[in-house]
């Protein structure tokens, strides 16, 4: 039985990277052919499809909960760990691929507050050892404002020339055959690739979890490693695939995106429905290394630029998150 989910496992993996890889590419050319820069690509349509494993995996948890049986520490675990993983390991290995990320656009202004803010809010609303459904629907509003936010910052952002109004798809263009094929064929890509990025990351979470039963693993513990690597390998392939191409706004945005998507919305969203208790783990060693994690990415991100010994250094924190998840020191 270990052996075939072990192949479940690899198979799983194989059918997220060709699937990451093909959604990004028809999430991009959607998003170019509507005017939308690269970061906003990366923070919006991106990092919201890629984040679908973890709010998945949260509302399962949820509606898998009983009194005898308390699933919903697995929706905290899940989400801090794959914010930690989404900072540390994948940023960190994007870094070490493209030797150097650089992003043009200030992060300055909105993107790293909002990140700091939703992080600081997250913690908040963790320290008492719950999240309750009022908590939820502040975490949910929140990222109503932040999608507005990052809406609204895209309309100041663009300068039309003359030739960026004849070229756009006008409203009266999409009409046009040519224009609607073009857009009904990315939009079919990113549900078909979207769908096979689910199945993808569903799968390799339920091999996770089932090798994890195999070796008598914790819950707390398998959410903020095994579960949040898991659910965290949309963000990890396309972030990598991004770097290797040179995209590295998308790369860099989408980590943003799939970080205050995790906070405000997987774990809003799923206290909405059912109270979520904070394992005690979380509290003492998954707050400070969210913090060390997320005040590193935001200097990285005033510069605007990781090189790639600054990845290195990432990966050494996440080894260290995981050994102490795992007590090893």
């Amino acid at each position: 039985m270990t052996l075939v989910w072990i192949l479940v496992f690899l198979a799983s993996v194989v059918v997220l990277v060709l699937a990451a890889d093909r959604f990004t590419e028809s999430a991009e050319r959607l998003g170019f052919a509507l005017g939308i820069p690269s970061f906003l690509i990366g923070v919006t349509i991106v990092s919201i499809g890629t984040s679908l494993p973890e709010l998945l995996t949260s509302l399962i948890a949820v509606f898998k909960s009983t009194a005898a049986v308390d699933t919903t520490a697995l929706v905290v675990s899940n989400n801090l760990g794959s914010n930690i993983v989404n900072i540390l390991l994948i940023v960190g290995l994007a870094a070490i691929v493209a030797k150097k990320l650089e992003v043009k656009r200030s992060l300055i202004e909105l993107d790293i507050p909002l990140l700091l803010l939703s992080t600081g809010l997250l913690i908040l609303v963790m320290l008492d050892g719950q999240i309750t459904w009022i908590e939820g629907l502040i975490l949910v509003v929140g990222y109503a404002v932040y999608l507005k936010y990052s809406l609204s910052e895209h309309d100041r952002e663009k300068i039309e020339t003359p030739e960026d109004v004849r070229s756009k798809p006008h409203f009266f263009r999409l009409l046009g055959r040519k224009q609607f094929d073009f857009h009904a064929k990315q939009v079919f890509g990113l549900m078909i690739f979207g769908i096979l990025m689910y199945f993808g990351a569903r799968y390799t979470v339920e091999s996770v979890l089932e090798l994890g039963t195999i070796f008598k693993i914790s819950s707390a513990l398998l959410g903020a490693t095994a579960v949040a690597i898991g659910t965290s390998l949309p963000e990890l392939v396309v972030s990598i695939q991004s770097a290797r191409k040179g995209k590295f706004e998308i790369a860099i945005g989408n980590v943003f995106g799939s970080n205050i998507f995790n906070i405000l919305l997987a774990v809003g969203g799923s206290a909405l429905i059912k109270t979520l208790v904070v394992p005690q783990s979380m509290i003492v060693i998954g707050i400070p290394f969210l913090i060390v994690a997320t005040l590193l990415y935001a200097f990285s991100g005033i510069s605007g630029k990781i090189f790639n010994y600054e990845g290195a250094m990432y990966l050494l924190i996440y080894g260290l998150f995981i050994a102490k998840m795992f007590n090893l020191f």
